[in-house]
């Protein structure tokens, strides 16, 4: 018997070919459980929407924004810039309400940028997704902070961290949270003048045993191709096991892939993947 997912996927494909307007996807997959969206501009701002999980389909209708702001005068610079997708979708299982929004602040001395994903279901699921990050760049002072948290009723996922740099001592020192584990690191090597992108050794502490270990961690610019993306590493060595967490988000503003995989010793205790196309 063919799922209800797939006769409906046939179907919004089969609409998309007929039409000139660009279809945007999303996919995600957390520890076990999948869902894949699919909007399809028809008329303004708003578009059909195909929401498929493992057990379920639906169709909906989606509202999407966009906004910017910029400086007054001669030369205009853009400060803030925003977007924003809303929508309601219909399926055997219920209702769901599905919202997206961003922001990013391009002031001196502060650029900053959020990420927010939400999206509710009649039936008790929902699923919460968030990326944010600033950067303070002072000169002889630098600083800036990230936070990334997935959660769900059945997973959750977060790491959060904050740096600041010298430029006397030309290294960066690090605090992060990475899942259950709390760190402090101080860089081997910093690799840019802000101080955002280096790596290092230091302590760390699972925050609910309370035990201590050997910290590393930091953050690495890898060039694929064009394709820009940051790999975030954190490891405590203990005495009876090593935990590790790993974070790849594209760079800059861009919300189009995140992976995250959390570990301890061999056995993966979470892991989620996301991915874009617009």
């Amino acid at each position: 018997m063919i799922r209800p997912w797939l006769s409906l996927l046939i179907v919004f494909l089969a609409l998309s070919s007929g039409l000139s307007s660009g279809l945007e996807a999303d996919f995600r997959v957390h520890n076990l459980d999948w869902t894949a969206r699919m909007a399809l501009p028809f008329y303004e701002r708003f578009s059909l929407s195909l929401r498929m999980s493992a057990d379920d389909a639906q169709l909906g209708i989606t509202y999407s924004d966009a906004w910017d702001e910029y400086t007054r005068g001669f030369l205009r610079i853009k400060t803030r810039e925003g977007r924003f997708h809303g929508g309601l979708s219909l399926g055997e299982k219920g209702v769901s309400l599905y919202a997206k929004y961003s922001s990013s602040i391009f002031t001196p001395p502060v650029f900053s940028h959020t990420y927010f994903e939400s999206e509710v279901s009649s039936d008790g699921d929902y699923s919460l997704y968030m990326r944010s990050w600033f950067r303070v760049p002072l000169g002889n002072l630098n600083g800036g902070a990230h936070v990334l948290g997935y959660v769900s009723p059945t997973f959750g996922f977060m790491d959060a961290g904050t740096y600041l740099y010298a430029n006397e001592f030309e290294r960066s020192f690090r605090l992060r949270v990475a899942g259950p584990v709390a760190m402090a690191t101080v860089d081997i090597s910093t690799q840019d003048s802000l101080g955002e992108v280096g790596y290092g050794i230091g302590v760390g502490m699972n925050y609910r045993s309370f035990k201590l270990g050997i910290a590393m961690s930091g953050n690495m610019v890898v060039s694929l191709n064009g394709f820009k993306i940051v790999v975030s590493p954190a490891i405590c060595v203990r005495l009876d096991t090593v935990e590790s967490q790993f974070m790849i988000t594209k760079l800059g503003t861009d919300n189009t892939f995140s992976f995250g995989l959390g570990m301890d010793g061999l056995k993966i205790t979470s892991f989620f993947l996301r991915l874009s196309v617009q």
